[in-house]
């Protein structure tokens, strides 16, 4: 056997030791084996099962064996639990403002309100031509179906109107605007397309009607419940059409902007309420939104009334010049 170890260029005491190890070695490959099948049967027997259950099945059924061995085994036989991940839609590419289609432009946007006791979400639809609120309306959770509806109710206000160009429906790549429930209905009324706010004519319109909403409306009211938000959505889609004027629009309302250029605030309306501008302005300001003394429930930070956005409005009744003394 040295002779044979030298010829091989071996070590003699480790030709000697596997000679002499070769029962105890087919006995471990055999257990080796057995281990192996029963963990691999183991595995199929409970395919949602991970290293750690796997171990503890082998350990009810009578096999001892350790949790690193399993997963090793586990491994080498490709049986590790995979997570499977959720499909997720490529987003469609932006569209620059040279390749707008023709059309009626109109934009729509979820933004989220906290109240109470949930956050709730408020779409919004917009006229890119007249400014004008077209549609506005409170939702628990954002759904593929409400998204449609107030589009829909959108584009029934413009077919009313008069207007009947192909519709371009501008959003965002939220999942609620790429479903195809959104998709289809777009197609029937025009054509959709994905837009950035910071593009060109893209949705920064929109997402400034936001912001009208919530510093004009929402934060100067104690909304506490869905019901008290619906109320405030209402009376601000017919206060921001017909009161406020827009300085894009020659200093107009975005609804004399959608009617015509000669058209009363009133004209044409086919909601069934129609304002009086006055008495708006009068019903707001006792509500808070025209400056009045009350505060919010929970009030703006600082740096919001330092923009501007809870100015006071300014007495529109002459000064008293009678206590003045004449000069010279």
């Amino acid at each position: 056997m040295r002779c044979f170890a030298e010829a091989l260029n071996v070590a003699y005491w480790r030709l000697r030791d596997f000679i002499g190890q070769e029962k105890a070695r087919v006995v471990r490959e055999q257990k080796e084996r057995e281990l192996r099948a029963q963990v691999k049967r183991m595995a199929l027997k409970h395919p949602t099962f991970g290293h750690r259950f796997i171990h503890r099945e082998l350990l009810d059924v009578g096999i001892r064996v350790g949790r690193h061995k399993v997963r090793q085994i586990m491994k080498a036989l490709g049986l590790l639990l995979q997570r499977v991940k959720k499909p997720c839609r490529k987003a469609p590419a932006v569209t620059p403002e040279a390749n707008y289609p023709p059309g009626r432009r109109v934009q729509i946007d979820a933004t989220q309100v906290q109240l109470d006791t949930s956050k709730v979400w408020v779409y919004i639809v917009q006229d890119v031509t007249s400014r004008a609120c077209l549609a506005i309306e409170a939702v628990r959770r954002l759904s593929q179906y409400s998204a449609r509806e107030v589009l829909s109710e959108a584009v029934s206000r413009l077919r009313q109107l008069d207007v009947h160009e192909p519709i371009v429906v501008q959003s965002d790549s939220g999942s609620d605007f790429t479903s195809k429930v959104f998709q289809d209905y777009c197609v029937t009324v025009g054509q959709w397309i994905r837009c950035r706010v910071n593009q060109r004519g893209g949705t920064g319109i929109v997402e400034r009607l936001n912001q009208t909403f919530k510093h004009s409306f929402l934060y100067r009211e104690e909304c506490t419940t869905f019901d008290q938000l619906r109320d405030v959505c209402h009376r601000f889609k017919d206060w921001y059409n017909r009161v406020r004027k827009h300085s894009s629009l020659n200093y107009t309302t975005p609804w004399q902007a959608l009617v015509g250029p000669h058209s009363s605030p009133r004209t044409a309306d086919p909601s069934p309420q129609n304002i009086d501008n006055t008495s708006f302005s009068k019903a707001l300001t006792l509500k808070g939104v025209f400056g009045a003394p009350f505060l919010p429930k929970n009030p703006p930070s600082k740096t919001l009334r330092n923009k501007g956005c809870f100015r006071p409005v300014e007495s529109t009744k002459p000064p008293d010049h009678t206590n003045l003394l004449p000069l010279g």
